[in-house]
């Protein structure tokens, strides 16, 4: 018997391929968050076939924030003798990109060599597509999680996908080089995989791929261990006694094998899994010699001119806030309107999931409901925990690797909440129409308006 074709997937995931190709072609190269940076790092993984390391490739570790340029000693004396040295050699820690895993920029180095087969393209657009597939496989992820979760239940698999496919600000993610959109999708691959181990009775296959997966999800930004801490979890609170210790055995192999590398490429080359001591000695060197106006970025300098209260507060609604949708170098926001009317149908999810799973009349297989709760707040904790503790940087983005938890505990909870008093196809229609007008307006007045009209 043939598979039935589902054409409303088809639909959604040809709505958000299509859209995803509209803001990759409007967005100017650079006019998102640090796409520069990540451009940089791939092109010299696609030219050279590795990712660079202490001290050959200094240059990708130290530069400029102002500049955007290697700190050199003929850029320093240039400045020195021009006056204009003040603030433009701040000197910003890049951890992030170059000495924890590159999985992401691997993958985006990978897709650049495309442009060698089609020489008249900016090679940029290429890892743009890569983030653009990545947003069409989340949807199709969440729209299979949701059918796992309640096979039977198809507005809670609609409305579930069509809130990850029409968030403006996981369009956005979609449309530019990025490493977020990279670890969403394999974090939601992961919670993907629960469902296979739990479908096939946690096989060796499901062993393989979860450590697979694991692994992959070791490699990529920091932001997605939240999810592989939940799976950890899972697994000891989920798995069979007779099969506990087999099955994490095949996983934790795989695991190893698909991540290990790396943290031996470090201690190979720096005496220590991370590389942070070369990393750190080269910084006290650097900082050493350097003149006194080059100086380490104080990571609390935010929080100490602005107050700690203050900070806080702008970290909640500025983290709220960009989950919704912030654009170009995250200063082109919606109307305040656009993100009270989110909120209070972001509230009512919320509050529908909190009381019909109090009540148990929300029921999902294998207990995963508490573990998605549960990896939605390990995200939010690391969140804060990174913001408050290495770097005052708030950004909804972060959430994304939940994007699989959110959309699903937000759908059941909002039909949960209004299926009272209207028809469950009614409600997801309305989210639906809200949804998706919320991301045609993101695009024309944020984006169109605002890039291409100066007085804007």
């Amino acid at each position: 018997m043939r598979p039935k074709i589902d054409i409303f997937i088809l639909v959604v995931i040809g709505a958000v391929f299509l859209n995803s190709l509209v803001w990759i072609f409007s967005i100017p190269f650079n006019g998102a968050p640090d796409e520069y940076d990540h451009y940089r790092l791939a092109a010299f993984v696609a030219a050279r076939n590795r990712i660079p390391v202490l001290p050959l490739d200094q240059d990708f570790y130290f530069s400029s924030i102002a500049t955007r340029l290697p700190i050199t000693d003929e850029l320093v004396a240039y400045h020195q003798q021009s006056g204009m040295f003040q603030n433009i050699f701040l000197y910003e820690l890049k951890p992030v990109y170059m000495m924890w895993p590159c999985g992401p920029h691997i993958l985006m180095g990978m897709f650049l060599k495309f442009g060698h087969f089609f020489p008249g393209v900016p090679i940029f657009y290429f890892a743009r597509f890569l983030s653009a597939l990545c947003a069409v496989g989340i949807v199709l992820l969440v729209y299979d999680i949701a059918k796992k979760l309640r096979p039977d239940d198809r507005a809670f698999q609609k409305l579930s996908t069509i809130f990850v496919a029409f968030l403006p600000q996981f369009t956005f993610l979609s449309a530019y080089m990025n490493p977020d959109i990279i670890t969403a999708f394999i974090a939601t691959l992961i919670v993907r995989l629960w469902f296979y181990a739990l479908d096939t009775r946690w096989s060796a296959r499901a062993a393989i791929a979860l450590g697979a997966g694991l692994g992959c999800g070791i490699l990529s930004k920091i932001s997605g261990y939240s999810v592989i801490a939940a799976s950890i979890l899972f697994l000891l609170f989920s798995l069979p006694r007779e099969r506990r210790w087999r099955f994490l055995a095949i996983a934790g192999a795989v695991c190893l094998v698909a991540s290990g590398w790396f943290f031996v490429r470090n201690a190979v080359l720096y005496g220590d899994l991370f590389g942070y001591a070369a990393y750190t000695q080269r910084l006290k060197e650097f900082l050493a010699q350097a003149p006194a106006f080059v100086v380490e970025r104080d990571i609390f300098s935010f929080l100490n001119q602005a107050g700690y209260r203050w900070s806080v507060g702008y970290l909640l609604y500025f983290c709220y806030s960009s989950f919704w949708g912030v654009f170009g170098w995250m200063t082109i926001q919606l109307p305040r309107l656009l993100y009270i009317l989110s909120g209070g149908l972001l509230a009512a999810g919320i509050v529908g999931a909190g009381v019909g799973s109090a009540q148990k009349k929300i029921g999902f297989p294998g207990h995963t409901f508490p573990f998605l709760w549960l990896a939605i707040a390990l995200e939010i904790v690391s969140i804060i925990a990174y913001v408050m503790m290495i770097k005052y940087q708030p950004q909804g983005r972060y959430l994304y690797p939940v994007i699989a938890p959110i959309a699903v505990i937000f759908s059941v909870g909002i039909i949960q909440f209004a299926r009272p008093y209207l028809r469950a196809g009614v409600i997801v229609l309305a989210c639906s129409l809200f949804l998706i007008g919320l991301n045609i307006f993101s695009f024309l007045y944020c984006h169109a308006v605002r890039y291409f009209l100066p007085w804007a």
